[in-house]
C-alpha cells in the first residue's frame, strides 16, 4: 500500500519539462492520471471499503491521510473550483458527520464515545486532514472552508463544531486525538 500510494503521489504532484529541439513541453502527470478509468473510479468511489486501507482502524491511518491527500490534488486538477462538483465528491464524508451528529443527538458525549464511533470518527479526520493539505490555492480552502463551516449563523450545528464536541469525548485517547 505504502509503495502503491507513494507512486500515485509522485505521479499526481509531478510535472516535467521536455524538450525537443523543436519545442520545449510541459506534461502535467496529473492530467494523464485523470485519464485513467481506474483513477477516475477511484475518485467516484473514494469512500468504498473495497480499499483494504479505508476500513475502520488504526493501522493504516496515514495511508489514508495520504491517499485523500492524493484524491484531493486530482480532483483539483480536474474540478479546479467547482463548487458542485466538490460537494458531491464531499458527501461520503457527510455521510459519516451524519452518523455521528446523530450519536450525539441522541445522548451526547457519553453517545459519541461509543466504540463502534471511534474507527469512523479517526478515519474522517483523517480524510478531512488529507483534503485539506491539498489545497493549494485560496478558491480550494475556501470550499473546503465552507464545508467544514457549513453553518456560520448557527454554530451549534456547524460540522466543525461537531468535530469539537467528539474530541471532547475521545480527548483522552491520543489515536482519536492526533487526527
Amino acid at each position: 500500500v505504502k509503495k502503491s500510494l507513494s507512486l500515485m503521489q509522485e505521479l499526481a504532484m509531478g510535472v516535467t519539462l521536455s524538450q525537443t529541439s523543436r519545442s520545449s513541453q510541459m506534461i502535467v502527470w496529473g492530467k494523464l492520471l485523470l485519464r485513467n478509468e481506474l483513477v477516475r473510479h477511484m475518485l467516484q468511489n473514494h469512500a468504498s471499503t473495497a480499499s483494504g486501507f479505508l476500513a475502520p482502524g488504526d493501522c493504516y491511518g496515514k495511508y489514508r491521510t495520504r491517499y485523500y491527500h492524493i484524491l484531493g490534488k486530482l480532483m483539483q486538477l480536474e474540478m479546479a473550483e467547482d463548487a458542485p462538483s466538490f460537494q458531491a465528491f464531499m458527501r461520503p464524508l457527510e455521510m459519516t458527520v451524519v452518523g455521528l451528529r446523530q450519536a450525539y443527538q441522541q445522548g451526547g458525549l457519553a453517545f459519541l464515545r461509543q466504540d463502534g464511533l471511534r474507527g469512523p470518527l479517526i478515519g474522517l479526520c483523517r480524510d478531512l486532514r488529507g483534503l485539506c493539505m491539498s489545497c493549494t490555492s485560496s478558491g480550494q480552502y475556501q470550499l473546503f472552508f465552507d464545508w467544514l463551516v457549513d453553518c456560520p449563523r448557527n454554530p451549534g450545528a456547524c460540522r466543525l463544531t461537531l468535530l469539537s464536541l467528539a474530541m471532547e469525548a475521545w480527548g483522552d485517547d491520543p489515536a482519536v486525538a492526533v487526527p
